[in-house]
């Protein structure tokens, strides 16, 4: 073999055992509780299979956070049982604000069986924090994946609960869970369970096994606008942004509430000119007719052009970045529950 070409190999094997080291500190950047635990919990396997056992040692809001010494004192004290040890700083922003420097120190000549994790909401403001993590492969961005980028997610996702999933299922999947990582785990998990042996999860399944929340919280929405119920529809709010964030939403609510507006203001001008209710159920032909007629028999004309108006208000601010979309959203509900009601509107029954 020629000397260019074992130098080149012995690179490339040092470059692939430089990407499978473990950095002494890492910083976990981002929000989301779920893919830090799951990013944690494979280091942690990892470790056990390389150094036979991993001890984790967490320092939370209830323990508090320890000063420098303490921390790097455990990071050089070895496992009581000789294999790898894992200290969990969460949340540690303030940590490695106050510390910077101290850090940069200690991975000068860190512990070479442990790793201190840093759980943070933000990158290092600290440039010579930041620079020596990324150095080390130590700085690690844990962002949910983009809208465009979920199926992919899904169906990759799909493969370590040990199943395939078609692309129509996946995105049907996100559609009715929403956007979280964490939810749509937990999701795949069940459906795993729930098909057995068998190796695809289909667009049945999901349609069967994963009830559509994002709609039902919809309807409680509308329902809700309609009894003036401005808790229950803030509930049902913020059952979404449980699953989604403020902007995706905006997205689907937003529209979903001015064609809700629209379909009561139809109702209302049929019911004016003499038809009853069994003969507007039927010329507007739409699956919850029922409830729409009986919301629509609650609300004075002019309130429903008043729902109309505050819509297309806040659509407006929240498409020019006219304020936080959270409280424009809170803002929006809030609105459309005010205001005169002739009668209760009829429950709906969402089983």
């Amino acid at each position: 073999m020629s000397k260019s070409r074992a130098s080149s190999t012995e690179s490339a094997a040092s470059e692939a055992e430089s990407r499978s080291a473990i950095a002494p500190v890492y910083a976990l950047v981002g929000e989301d509780e779920y893919l830090k635990r799951d990013w944690l919990l494979r280091i942690r396997s990892d470790r056990e299979k390389s150094s036979g056992s991993c001890d984790v040692l967490s320092f939370g809001k209830e323990e508090g956070t320890p000063e420098p010494p303490a921390v790097f004192d455990e990071l050089r004290t070895r496992s009581l049982f000789g294999g790898f040890k894992i200290v969990v700083i969460d949340p540690a922003d303030d940590f490695a604000r106050r510390h910077a420097e101290l850090i940069v120190s200690y991975l000068k000549a860190p512990a070479g069986t442990a790793s201190l994790i840093l759980s943070v909401s933000e990158t290092p403001t600290n440039k010579d924090l930041a620079a020596s993590l990324r150095k080390r492969r130590g700085l690690v961005e844990l962002s949910s994946p983009r809208r465009g980028e979920l199926v992919r997610w899904i169906i990759d996702r799909a493969k370590e609960h040990g199943k395939q999933i078609e692309t129509q299922a996946a995105a049907m999947l996100a559609e009715r869970v929403g956007e979280k990582p964490g939810l749509l785990d937990g999701t795949l998990r069940r459906l795993a369970q729930q098909i057995g042996e068998r190796l695809r999860i289909t667009v049945s399944d999901v349609e069967t096994g994963v009830r559509d929340e994002r709609q039902r919280a919809f309807y409680e929405i509308s329902a809700a606008i309609a009894r003036a119920e401005t808790p229950t529809a803030l509930a049902a709010l913020h059952s979404l942004l449980l699953r989604e964030t403020p902007s995706d939403v905006y997205r689907g609510l937003v529209p979903y509430l001015a064609s809700y507006v629209g379909r009561i203001k139809a109702i209302s001008e049929l019911s004016a000119q003499g038809m009853n209710p069994g003969e507007v159920q039927k010329a507007v032909g739409h699956a919850g007719a029922y409830f729409l007629v009986k919301e629509a028999a609650a609300l004075p004309s002019t309130e429903i052009d008043r729902l109309a108006e505050d819509i297309a208000r806040i659509d407006y601010q929240l498409k020019t970045s006219g304020g936080s979309e959270l409280m424009l959203l809170e803002s929006l509900i809030v609105s459309l529950c005010r205001g005169p009601r002739r009668q209760a509107a009829a429950q709906r029954d969402y089983r």
